[in-house]
């Protein structure tokens, strides 16, 4: 009874999209007759007593936007779903129940909390452990340190991403206390990224703040001053 009233006049995702096409819901405009979903209020149900809610920001609710929600609606009991964290940047309104585990962000059945990190995270919540395994051991770093290499605007952002995700990352251990691995991102990302070869300022004064908390201080007060020299 309590789970029927919580979802009284909110229709299940897997409804909505099957009465997408009925024409109680659709919209006459200009003799043009547009379909659309019942609600921008919608949930997925995971088991009888868990479930995910939806709202839907954007007014506009295309072919390629209702095809994710099926698979995502019909497979997130079944198997992984991952969301790119460089080519996505709508997460369909599942930001709150977003994993982030590393350059990708994985679907997880449960609202995950937020955390007080001085760096902004994209969506949901870092996954250190799973994140920390990806990118020390998992991901290949190749030619990023050699000089020489060029770097097309594309591969230049992608390489920021990566610098970004290795500052969340380092940032979110040093919350939760683990400094030994806390460090060890920070120095792979100078390492396998010099700034010496790759332009991330903001990023760099990011990893500054790391090693200045974790007490080196020399090196902290170097890397800031040459994103200061970046700037001027």
């Amino acid at each position: 009874e309590n789970h029927n009233e919580m979802t009284k006049g909110i229709p299940e995702l897997k409804t909505a999209l099957s009465e997408l096409y009925n024409n109680s819901n659709s919209i006459e405009l200009n003799n043009n007759k547009f379909f659309a979903l019942a609600s921008n209020k919608l949930f997925i149900q995971i088991d009888s007593t868990r479930r995910i809610d939806i709202s839907l920001e954007n007014t506009e609710f295309t072919k390629s936007t209702m095809i994710a929600y099926d698979i995502i609606a019909n497979n997130i009991s079944k198997r992984p779903i991952y969301f790119s964290g460089y080519s996505v940047d709508d997460f369909f309104g599942f930001n709150d129940y977003l994993s982030n585990e590393g350059i990708v962000y994985r679907l997880v059945n449960e609202k995950q909390l937020p955390q007080d990190i001085i760096v902004e995270i994209k969506a949901g919540r870092v996954n250190s452990k799973r994140m920390y395994e990806n990118l020390m051991h998992n991901y290949s770093w190749k030619n990023f340190d050699k000089k020489g290499v060029y770097y097309d605007e594309l591969h230049r952002s992608i390489i920021e991403l990566y610098a970004e995700q290795m500052s969340l990352l380092a940032h979110t251990l040093l919350a939760e206390g683990d400094t030994s691995k806390s460090l060890a991102v920070a120095n792979l990302c100078l390492e396998k990224l010099p700034p010496s070869i790759h332009n991330y300022p903001y990023i760099l004064a990011e990893i500054s703040l790391v090693y200045g908390q974790l007490g080196y201080e020399e090196q902290s007060m170097q890397l800031m001053q040459s994103v200061l020299n970046n700037f001027e």
